[in-house]
């Protein structure tokens, strides 16, 4: 269309120059010539009536060329501002579909993480496993351990009481031996010590006799001496080998003691270091007894740990199930919902489009009219043009026909002008711009009644006698009745134009409404994923540390408890309005039997 209007000025710039210099020759030729007769008279009030309503038919065409040149230039805005309301419309979708897209890949990591734990999980339960059956093992090789051990310590006391019994045996009869042998010993004693003195009083008894008798029984005791010494010396000798007999036998009743003694001792010895070992033996069995209690005890804590992340892992199937199952939900509703939205979206960007596409064929055939337009101003010129060489070729002067060329000359230059600067337009669409387009349609149409009225009254007036006049007033007549029925259908595309606007709008509020919906959803949707977020750091909690912040925060006052609220609600994972609900209650109506209301939060 600019291309149209940069071609099309040109050629009004070209008219211009040569309508001026005719119209200042028609001018200086009225000044020079004089008025004669009633024929020029007559003539001159048919040229001042023609003119006249020619000077009406150009303004009424001006003013329809405003009209549609301001009807063209807000179209041409409203396309405008569509195709930017339809780019701003893609980019938001974009937007959009990137925010979920991160949404959807924020939640598959959750889910990864998720089963990651439970994979980590059933490896601890593996392990679990593996070392309750290492455990069961090395339980099951101390049982038999321990049966062995109280079985060689059954055998050890078995033995050590059969050698206990025959050592007593054995003492008991060495005992009695010794006895015997003691016995025997004081009685070999007390024989000896009776032969000893016996031998000794013999002895004094002879020497005295043989004192005595020397001197009477000299002779007598010499015959006897040697019967006497061979009685004595025999007597000793026997003495004397009974006691060496007994010596001897006392040496060996001695050394069967001495070694009875021994042995005794070697038995005692050997009983006392049994008896140790029966006690180090006991010692062990009631170690390996306690180690064996022990083992008992770990099995069946190990046992309870078992069961417990046993129930543990079947709680994280059951939840891993729940957030699987509802996670598929939510992704088909909200495949479902984006589907809709996509196609409602198609659908509202395929209508939009059509429309634009609609708008723009407007344009173009508005764009066909105006230059249709510039082409009959261009022919109402030359028409002009003709006006004025008849004007010149006429022999009567009239001052009145030339001033009303002046002004028909006058009033092409402005439309020229007009023309000229349709480009330079530019407001903006709404729907105040529609009702003035229909209020402009409405003063145009009574414009075409005015025109119509001006025909009629011309159609009625009497014909001139001239038949140039006549044709001109014929093909004047004829270009009027083409814009007027060019304007009546005009009309009724601005009406068809408005209607379509509103439709457009209602349709972009439509969009803004379901915009807004999504908006809405995709809040609802980051708020369930925050809470599944809080939910998943709760369970990670450390225990004792949230039970140190907790009693530092009862036991604070309540004007420091104020700065242990960000810790507990990072601690908790809190939300906006827990953290501060929490704040509120704690400075303001704290109580300390309120434990329970504030552990609601976990």
């Amino acid at each position: 269309m600019d291309s149209q209007d940069d071609e099309q000025q040109p050629q009004q710039q070209q008219l211009q120059p040569n309508l001026d210099p005719k119209m200042d020759n028609l001018k200086s030729k009225i000044r020079t010539e004089s008025p004669t007769g009633n024929n020029s008279r007559i003539r001159l009030d048919d040229i001042e009536s023609r003119n006249f309503i020619l000077e009406e038919e150009v303004k009424d065409l001006r003013i329809q060329l405003n009209s549609k040149q301001n009807e063209l230039n807000k179209t041409l805005e409203l396309v405008d501002k569509r195709t930017s309301e339809l780019e701003k419309a893609k980019l938001e979708n974009n937007e959009k579909m990137k925010k979920l897209k991160g949404i959807f890949n924020d939640v598959n990591k959750k889910l990864t993480e998720l089963r990651q734990t439970v994979i980590t999980k059933d490896s601890e339960i593996e392990e679990l496993k593996k070392t309750m059956e290492n455990l069961k093992e090395k339980d099951e090789k101390s049982k038999s351990s321990v049966d062995e051990s109280q079985k060689s310590i059954e055998k050890l006391t078995t033995e050590l009481h059969s050698q206990a019994s025959t050592y007593n045996a054995q003492i008991e009869q060495l005992e009695s031996r010794l006895r015997q042998t003691t016995q025997q010993n004081t009685s070999l004693k007390s024989e000896f010590q009776q032969y000893k003195i016996r031998a000794h009083s013999l002895l004094e008894q002879k020497n005295s006799s043989i004192n005595n008798n020397n001197n009477n029984n000299n002779n007598n005791n010499n015959n006897n001496n040697n019967t006497i010494n061979i009685d004595s010396g025999t007597e000793t000798s026997e003495l004397i080998a009974v006691n060496k007999k007994l010596e001897s036998d006392l040496s060996g009743k001695v050394t069967e003691l001495n070694y009875a003694q021994e042995k005794i001792r070697v038995l005692e010895r050997d009983l006392k270091q049994s008896l140790k070992r029966n006690g180090q033996l006991e010692k062990e069995f009631g170690k390996s007894q306690q180690v064996l209690k022990e083992n008992v005890k770990v099995i069946r804590t190990l046992q309870e740990k078992y069961q417990s992340l046993l129930k543990e892992n079947e709680n994280l199937e059951k939840s891993q199930r729940e957030t699987e199952e509802q996670y598929k939900a939510n992704v088909n509703d909200f495949n479902d919902r984006f589907n809709k939205s996509t196609e409602l979206i198609q659908k509202s960007l395929k209508q939009k489009q059509e429309e634009n596409d609609q708008l723009q064929s407007i344009l173009e055939h508005l764009s066909e009219e105006l230059s249709q337009m510039r082409t009959e101003l261009s022919q109402r010129s030359e028409t002009i043009q003709e006006l004025q060489k008849q004007l010149n070729a006429s022999t009567f002067p009239v001052n009145s026909s030339s001033s009303s060329i002046i002004s028909n000359s006058t009033t092409t230059n402005n439309m020229t002008n007009n023309t000229t600067n349709f480009t330079t337009n530019n407001t903006n669409i709404t729907t105040t711009d529609i009702t003035t387009n229909i209020s402009s349609t409405g003063k145009i149409q009574s414009t075409r009644n005015n025109q119509a009225r001006r025909e009629n009254s011309r159609s009625s007036s009497p014909s001139s006698p001239h038949s140039r006049t006549n044709s001109i007033y014929n093909s004047l007549s004829d270009l009027l009745a083409d814009t007027e029925e060019r304007a009546s259908n005009l009309s009724d595309k601005e009406q068809d134009y408005a209607l379509k606007l509103q439709h457009m709008a209602e349709m972009l509020n439509e969009s803004e409404v379901h915009v807004q919906r999504l908006m809405e959803q995709e809040k609802i949707l980051k708020e369930e994923i925050r809470k599944l977020d809080r939910l998943e750091k709760r369970q990670d909690l450390n225990i004792e540390y949230l039970k140190n912040v907790v009693l530092k925060f009862f036991e604070t006052n309540s004007t420091e408890r104020e700065h242990l609220i960000p810790v507990i609600s990072t601690v908790l994972q809190l939300s906006p309005e827990e953290t501060l609900s929490l704040k509120d209650n704690s400075i303001h109506n704290f109580v300390v039997d309120g434990q329970a209301e504030f552990f609601k939060y976990y």
